[in-house]
């Protein structure tokens, strides 16, 4: 039997740093989510605390009882529904980009994690997609991602029921991908729902070559969240602005077959050889060791 659900996308507006603030207004979209009889809620990546992909992000980490997820608990309950968002979590001597989900009994359900989160600040390489609920499989594929094809092509095996894609995705106001266009792709690869949540606002500097390319003073996250349901129609989406997007979805497959998932240079889109090949490794391996010393004076 088909399960239709009712689903709001919460486009929030995360300033760096300014957690209490950040909360406040995330506060105030649940509600409105909760008043339009949301069933689950979603949040974009690191919504608590900002876009900040630099070494300041060691500060803001939390360790499993922290005031993120204590406060996803309490909303959840508070309004009976789902709900999940980013939360960078200190696990192990690690600190780590995860999404957690949390029931209407404001109990955790589980988390996703980021496998290829931004090297100078997350550990890196072991991935989670799945949470699985009463309302069925959650895929969960944290922004950066759902961007590259083996990610894509190891969500097409998981037998999830719907996708969910939580972003702090900073583009130029011109960018070249149209974030509706590339939800699109991902939707026709898997053919279940797809949610693709992306935050507003500032984001800080950002460590590595990277950052001297990626600068606050030309990027920044923009939103254009959107859904598409199981057969690749897009049903909603919002454009610059804070705001929510609800749906009915039905949950499931509209299909059994499994795409070819497109590949440019191991990402689901074109984009710049040069960049994916020699910039982003040599990036990545600096990250890791700049990485290694901070999270070891955070024990």
């Amino acid at each position: 039997m088909e399960t239709t659900i009712k689903i709001a996308a919460i486009q929030h507006r995360s300033e760096p740093g300014a957690f209490k603030d950040n909360l406040e207004s995330a506060r105030a979209l649940i509600k409105q989510a909760a008043e339009k009889k949301a069933q689950l809620v979603i949040l974009p990546e690191l919504f608590s605390i900002g876009y900040s992909p630099n070494e300041s992000i060691f500060s803001m980490g939390e360790k499993i009882t922290g005031p993120t997820i204590s406060w996803l608990k309490e909303q959840s309950r508070q309004h009976k529904l789902f709900l999940g968002g980013g939360v960078p979590l200190f696990e192990n001597g690690h600190l780590y980009n995860r999404f957690y989900l949390c029931d209407p009994n404001g109990e955790l359900c589980g988390y996703a994690q980021k496998e290829n989160g931004e090297a100078y600040c997350f550990k890196r390489g072991e991935g989670v997609y799945v949470i699985n609920t009463s309302l069925g499989r959650l895929g969960v594929s944290i922004c950066g991602d759902s961007h590259y094809s083996y990610v894509v092509e190891t969500l097409q095996n998981l037998d999830i029921d719907i996708l969910i894609m939580p972003h702090a995705w900073p583009t130029m106001e011109s960018g070249s991908q149209d974030e509706w266009e590339f939800t699109e792709i991902i939707s026709e690869m898997l053919k279940v729902p797809v949610i693709f949540v992306n935050g507003v606002g500032k984001m800080q500097k950002m460590q590595g070559i990277f950052g001297k390319l990626m600068t606050p003073e030309k990027f920044a996250l923009r939103g254009r969240s959107c859904m598409f349901d199981a057969k690749g129609k897009r049903i909603g989406n919002l454009d610059n602005d804070p705001g929510i997007l609800v749906r009915e979805v039905a949950l499931g497959k509209s299909s059994n077959n499994k795409p070819t998932v497109p590949n440019y240079a191991g990402w689901t889109h074109p984009g710049s050889n040069l960049v994916r090949k020699l910039i982003i490794p040599v990036d990545v391996w600096l990250g890791k060791r700049v990485y290694e010393r901070n999270r070891l004076k955070c024990r």
